[in-house]
């Protein structure tokens, strides 16, 4: 049964000769526009494409299951409008050989068969994800273990800022997010050296990821205090309800938090904005 798609779907389903990215939101007929255009690409009469030579790779194997089904439903439809084409039954018997699988599943299949190229045992057998969180947990406490017998001011300073005193679970969660975070890049180990930077001495921290972080909260803050302020002085002086001494009060520190701004918004050094921001009363 033929399907109307829109103008970008079929830009998605007929480009060729380049990379073609993407973004729609869920349900929008993501998978069904890969299936099209892989379809596409095998009943082509001027240049036909085999599914052996054909990779897709999903996030899960439901996904990857639906496509084959969907991939294979499709070639049943066009075998009984072509029933002399052996091309197409060719397509549909080899289907099950299609690379169309997980990432991790293609990834392991790969290294079986060129196991003796990149010297590892052909008998190697995937890690389950219980049993690697269960290494993972050893290593860090291993590595947890080492600095605190190491007791030197650089490991207690990392102590006192990810744990309570009762327990380290806030360090392990933030070890594991970071590790996570570098698994999911490129060049994890090159990812990590990048980060350091933020760590040297000649690097001021407002420079810092976190102290831009930081003084943009300050200055939400502030602001969202500065409007408050302005209702008090104006609703309070129309019937009286703010004193003399309190006005006087509310007025000064309204200067100083826009002294403040004027620091944040003009690229002032941390110190000064802290030093400005910690006489707030």
């Amino acid at each position: 049964m033929s399907r109307e798609w829109t103008d970008a779907q079929n830009d998605a389903i007929n480009s060729r000769n380049g990379s073609v990215l993407v973004s729609a939101a869920a349900g929008s007929g993501k998978t069904a526009v890969l299936v099209e255009r892989i379809i596409r690409r095998i009943v082509d009469k001027e240049n036909p494409s085999n599914v052996e030579n054909i990779l897709v790779v999903t996030f899960t194997k439901a996904a990857a299951g639906e496509m084959l089904e969907r991939i294979s439903r499709s070639l049943d439809e066009h075998i009984i409008e072509n029933p002399d084409n052996t091309f197409l039954k060719r397509q549909k018997m080899f289907l099950p050989c299609a690379n169309i699988s997980t990432i991790d599943s293609f990834c392991n299949k790969l290294v079986k068969e060129n196991c003796q190229l990149i010297d590892i045992a052909s008998d190697f057998t995937m890690i389950e994800q219980n049993e690697l969180k269960m290494l993972e947990n050893d290593i860090v406490n291993e590595v947890l273990e080492e600095i605190y017998a190491e007791n030197g001011e650089a490991e207690n300073a990392l102590l006192d800022l990810f744990t309570n005193g009762r327990n380290d679970a806030n360090l392990i969660n933030s070890i594991f997010t970071i590790y996570d975070f570098a698994i999911s890049s490129a060049n994890p180990e090159k990812w990590i050296d990048s980060h350091f930077a933020y760590y040297f001495e000649d690097v001021p921290v407002e420079k810092t990821v976190w102290g831009r972080y930081s003084l943009n909260r300050v200055k939400a803050i502030l602001e969202y205090i500065l409007v408050k302020c302005d209702k008090i002085l104006i609703d309070g002086g129309d019937d009286n309800l703010v004193g003399i001494t309190a006005r006087n009060s509310i007025t000064g520190a309204v200067a100083d938090m826009k002294y403040a701004l004027s620091l944040i918004e003009n690229n002032g050094g941390w110190d000064e904005i802290k030093a400005v921001v910690d006489n707030l009363s």
